[in-house]
């Protein structure tokens, strides 16, 4: 609705407006009372990309990652007067920044100087997508909580967890000789839980427990009945202590952020594992014509997926190539994804939306050509990869670096390299 060039998103627009801030003036429409109370939650997800400028309000809009009215703090009443669009601080292809912004907000300035100008349309998109298209079903999941089914024989069939399969199956099948199931076969008795000597049935306990909180039950609960051995709740509670933190320290799952599972973990005396954010780099080699080396590159790119390092190297590779004068090149990449990217039949990730249009200009003078090679025809690129991330800074080289001497002459003689996994 905000910047579709379609009939009813015109009209809309017309209507009802597009800024952040919807209008609170009364208007008569079915429709218009539903969009409004989602429309800030809508627009917090929403980010434009920098094309020609002409349809991104410069204060107001979401283009830096924040509204500049919000990151400079800038008093609701002054907004009405902020009509600027971006285009008015363009010149060819520079930015022209005021002197307020540079003087006050030097973070400010820098993100908006390092923002590229590609001469192309404003862009709108959906942050919570890979390629920024708002669908249907990116609605859905955003708005409706998505919902799991637990596979229970997963959960408890594991090697960190004592093989007590049989009492958690007989639990879910309702086949556990509690007191409740005994009533229910005809056998008249007084039900009473056997470790705190009240009345609540243990089936309500064990829908909300785990395999050591069912196993420790049930062990008192025995050996009180039976052999006359009463434990007390602390006894109790210490054993499924330990039992838990035992089992939680032979997981190789990593926790979360939450500070709430964290409060959990350190009660449970379990060691916390947390995923360390993947650091993403690409790496490329130049060569001539008889595959004779030429140059070597490491690129680093800080925490981002895959697909962005990938495609980020290939960019990068292009640019360098038509830097140095290269403009007939064959580029070979171990994902068919930027395969097919480059052929028109997948999309940019939104981040790379930029780049990648400056990319497209780029090529119109180059003559490209693109194929897809296995990754164990790739090993010196990955090596380069790994080198940026030891190294997080940019690196060119003209020499064959000593890390990968070895599998470049192996590549050079045409020599095959091999992955083996632990099956």
């Amino acid at each position: 609705m905000t910047s579709s060039d379609q009939e009813w998103a015109i009209f809309y627009r017309q209507r009802f407006g597009a800024s952040s801030n919807p209008s609170n003036r009364y208007y008569r429409s079915s429709i218009w009372s539903g969009i409004k109370n989602s429309w800030h939650e809508a627009i917090i997800n929403f980010r434009w990309l920098v094309g020609d400028g002409h349809n991104i309000s410069f204060w107001k809009d979401n283009w830096l990652g924040c509204p500049l009215v919000d990151s400079m703090n800038i008093p609701t009443e002054m907004h009405n007067s902020l009509l600027a669009s971006v285009v008015d601080f363009i010149s060819g292809s520079k930015w022209i920044i005021p002197s307020l912004i540079v003087d006050l907000f030097p973070g400010i300035a820098i993100q908006i100087s390092k923002t590229r100008i590609p001469k192309i349309k404003d862009k709108l998109v959906w942050t919570e997508s890979n390629d920024g298209v708002l669908s249907l079903r990116d609605a859905y999941s955003y708005v409706v909580s998505p919902t799991t089914n637990t596979n229970w024989c997963k959960k408890i069939c594991s090697s960190s967890i004592p093989p007590k399969t049989f009492l958690i199956w007989r639990w879910l099948n309702k086949k556990m000789p509690t007191d409740d199931n005994i009533q229910k076969r005809g056998y008249c008795m007084v039900s009473m839980c056997s470790l705190c000597k009240m009345e609540p049935s243990l089936n309500d306990t064990l829908l909300a427990a785990i395999t050591h909180i069912i196993s420790t039950f049930w062990s008192c609960r025995n050996s009180a009945r039976f052999e006359d051995k009463e434990a007390s709740k602390f006894q109790a509670l210490e054993k499924i202590k330990m039992a838990t933190s035992l089992s939680g320290n032979t997981f190789k799952h990593h926790a979360n952020g939450s500070l709430e599972e964290f409060h959990i973990l350190k009660h449970l005396n379990v060691s916390i594992k947390y995923n360390r954010a993947p650091r993403i780099c690409g790496g490329g080699i130049f060569r001539d014509h008889s595959g004779n080396m030429v140059a070597f590159f490491a690129s680093y790119y800080g925490i981002h997926d895959a697909l962005y390092a990938e495609l980020q190297t290939a960019i990068k590779a292009i640019d360098i190539a038509f830097k140095h004068g290269w403009n007939s090149i064959w580029l070979e990449c171990d994902s068919t994804l930027v395969v097919d990217i480059f052929n028109g039949k997948s999309s940019v990730p939104w981040h790379l939306w930029s780049k990648w249009n400056i990319c497209k200009q780029t090529l119109l003078a180059m003559n490209l050509s693109i194929s897809h090679i296995y990754r164990e025809g790739n090993y010196c690129a990955d090596k380069l990869a790994n080198h940026g991330i030891a190294s997080r800074t940019f690196s060119w080289l003209i020499d064959i670096p000593k890390f990968i001497v070895e599998d470049y002459n192996r590549n050079r003689l045409g020599l095959p390299n091999y992955r083996f996994y632990d099956l």
